[in-house]
């Protein structure tokens, strides 16, 4: 069992995370958008079957479940959003706190965003650091989570 299965939320609102503004300037979003995303705390759960994985996200009173095989490209899939997504999600080798995500969104716009999420959680399992790099302009944010017991 991968010690990234359990229930994750964010210890910040999105607003306060490192480079929360250059970040949603890079991905071009409204103010309105901005508005909704910068008090939002978020927040999943993380299913592990051995490589079968899944996350649940819940936002503005939507839920999704996503499904997808760790080191593999994955079947092109929606998000909670409603935006198509292709990812290909691998754990590190030589570290296994460590997870690296790699996505093709396809936006509302017809325009392609790629991101590139890693997740490093510390020795004991309870705080998970993310990092989210826009590809297309280099910019990334960066937050921490706390796993919850339930």
């Amino acid at each position: 069992m991968s010690r990234f299965a359990g229930k994750w939320v964010d210890d910040l609102p999105a607003g306060k995370c490192t480079n929360f503004d250059k970040f949603v300037k890079a991905l071009e979003l409204t103010e309105e958008e901005i508005a909704g995303y910068r008090d939002y705390t978020g927040g999943h759960l993380t299913t592990v079957n051995g490589d079968e994985w899944s996350y649940t996200y819940e936002f503005g009173g939507l839920s999704k479940t996503n499904h997808f095989k760790i080191n593999i490209t994955n079947p092109k899939d929606t998000d909670i959003e409603g935006n198509e997504f292709v990812n290909t999600p691998k754990l590190d080798p030589s570290n296994p706190n460590k997870m690296v995500e790699m996505t093709k969104t396809w936006r509302p716009n017809g325009s392609i965003m790629t991101t590139k999420m890693e997740r490093t959680l510390n020795e004991t399992g309870d705080k998970q650091y993310t990092e989210l790099t826009h590809i297309e302009s280099g910019v990334t944010i960066k937050s921490t989570m706390s796993k919850v017991v339930v």
